[in-house]
């Protein structure tokens, strides 16, 4: 579904991103995992033609993403950014109608299929009370959940998430991964930035690790939470451990100054 070789993304001479090479199958779901400033965030909004490459090719279903028509990428793609934008006075509905355009054009009314489709979206995020609230007046929690049911309102084959739950409660938190998992049950094709190792680990069957710019890791949840990897990824040790229910790997960071070796 999509396929990247060679990409190198840069701003001024500054690389970002360097070399990378990543392929996600459709219907796949992967967790892009590292230290802040590690190329996350340049990588999906290069996905998603947001940002221009320097160099190397973004293919989404065989398709080079910077030679897409807008209308044929917005119905392709779907992003959920890290940090919600500066909206206009809009009701959060306004907002999640926002991604109806990819349906019914910008320049028609919404139909009633697709005020039917944002507000069973806004339900599904736990979002419908706030159908009625002005945008700016919501909290970054809420907005989160508004910009989320947008993003499930384009109705598109790939989703892209900044780290979705950055801003959420832990009981809100595991619901946007409750979502995303019946969605990626559906067929749906997610890549999602997580700084949750451990709420990634419970749903995500493939992380990819980036390490100044370049992949350090891409393979199954279970292979990438060694203690040495975390170590050397993220510069602090952790301590590893199961999870009693779920039976997935989980990780604790350990303070630096602790006088103790992490687990293996």
């Amino acid at each position: 579904m999509i396929s990247i070789d060679n990409l190198c993304v840069g701003f001024g001479r500054r690389l970002v991103l360097e070399g990378i090479h990543l392929h996600v199958a459709r219907g796949e779901w992967i967790a892009v995992v590292g230290k802040n400033g590690c190329g996350k965030t340049t990588l999906l909004r290069t996905i998603c033609a947001l940002t221009r490459p320097q160099a190397g090719t973004v293919l989404v279903a065989g398709t080079c993403v910077q030679r897409m028509a807008a209308l044929t990428r917005a119905r392709t793609l779907a992003m959920v950014p890290q940090r919600p934008p500066t909206l206009p006075p809009l009701t959060a509905l306004d907002v999640v109608l926002l991604g109806r355009f990819a349906h019914s054009g910008p320049f028609r009314a919404p139909s009633r299929h697709d005020r039917a489709v944002a507000e069973s979206c806004l339900a599904e995020t736990g979002a419908a009370r706030l159908a009625h609230r002005l945008a700016p007046t919501l909290s970054a929690g809420e907005l989160s959940r508004v910009l989320l049911a947008q993003a499930l309102a384009q109705e598109t084959p790939v989703l892209l998430l900044d780290e979705p739950a950055a801003h959420l409660d832990p009981s809100w938190a595991i619901t946007v991964f409750d979502i995303l998992a019946r969605r990626h049950q559906k067929g749906q094709t997610i890549v999602l930035v997580a700084h949750d190792l451990n709420g990634a680990a419970l749903y995500c069957p493939r992380f990819v690790a980036l390490d100044r710019g370049r992949v350090a890791y891409d393979g199954p949840t279970r292979d990438f939470f060694t203690a040495n990897r975390l170590r050397d990824l993220y510069g602090t040790p952790f301590h590893l451990l199961r999870h009693p229910v779920a039976d997935v790997p989980q990780a604790l960071p350990l303070p630096v100054s602790a006088d103790r070796t992490p687990a293996h």
